[in-house]
């Protein structure tokens, strides 16, 4: 069976680009891991970690937190508490030994600079953007959002 995409125009009719075939067979997680997943169904979990008190990270302090595989930089910009990756994605240099500039962090490498508000990398060498981790904050607590 096939579907089809349909293009619609403010004040025309739907009328058909191309054909999508389906798949024959579903592909599932079991099939491509046998050994290791039991499951079907791919579940994503989304995991608020405690990462400590909001009042212990002053505005202009930042910190390395070792998480599971990926280090985490978590930073007080201007009164605002964000969390990127730590490692600088040019040569892997941990970022928390940089220098904080208002909103951006400097590599203490080779000095490319990121935005920590959105992780985009602005100056050279580093050219891919910082993952960005979503912050909130609960009875004083700082909550670091992983998905897994």
């Amino acid at each position: 069976m096939l579907s089809a995409c349909a293009q619609v125009s403010r004040g025309t009719t739907p009328t058909t680009l191309a054909p999508i075939p389906t798949l024959k067979q579903p592909c599932t997680r079991s099939q491509i891991f046998p050994d290791e997943w039991a499951s079907d169904i791919l579940h994503m979990t989304t995991v608020w970690l405690d990462v400590g008190i909001d009042t212990d990270l002053e505005p202009g302090d930042m910190k390395r937190l070792d998480i599971g595989r990926e280090p985490v930089l978590l930073a007080n910009v201007e009164g605002t508490i964000v969390a990127v990756a730590d490692t600088c994605t040019h040569e892997d240099a941990s970022l928390s030994g940089g220098a904080l500039d208002g909103v951006f962090v400097r590599c203490p490498l080779h000095g490319s600079r990121f935005c920590l508000l959105d992780g985009k990398a602005v100056d050279d060498p580093a050219e891919i953007d910082l993952k960005t981790f979503p912050i909130r904050i609960e009875h004083g607590r700082i909550l670091i959002e992983l998905s897994r």
